[in-house]
């Protein structure tokens, strides 16, 4: 994982494959008035955040480091694509639902 924090705009990177400058200048650029962007690939993924998205990315970093972040990849339900949710912030009456849903949908698949 690569962190960097400028003070005012920070970037989030895992396994980059490629020149972390390139990645602000391209993937993760900014653009109009947006202070988060993501990009993501099938090796690696990032997020750059600055303004009111950038305390929200120190929170993210902080509970990657400690291991209390999940990846939810789904295509319905509560969030669409990929999402990286902090386990402990998220809600557990939507934990169950979720859960619920999501074994509805085996069961409906195995038969």
């Amino acid at each position: 994982m690569y962190w960097e924090d400028g003070g005012d705009e920070a970037m989030l990177v895992f396994n980059c494959g490629y020149n972390r400058g390139g990645l602000k200048s391209h993937a993760l650029c900014f653009r109009g008035e947006s202070d988060l962007v993501c990009a993501w690939s099938d090796r690696d993924f990032g997020v750059r955040a600055k303004g009111e998205a950038l305390e929200h990315l120190r929170r993210l970093k902080d509970a990657l480091y400690a291991g209390d972040v999940a990846l939810l990849c789904s295509s319905r339900f509560l969030m669409r694509g990929f999402n990286l949710i902090i386990v402990d912030k998220f809600p557990a009456d939507l934990d169950a639902e979720w859960v619920d849903k999501q074994q509805a949908d085996r069961d409906l698949k195995q038969k």
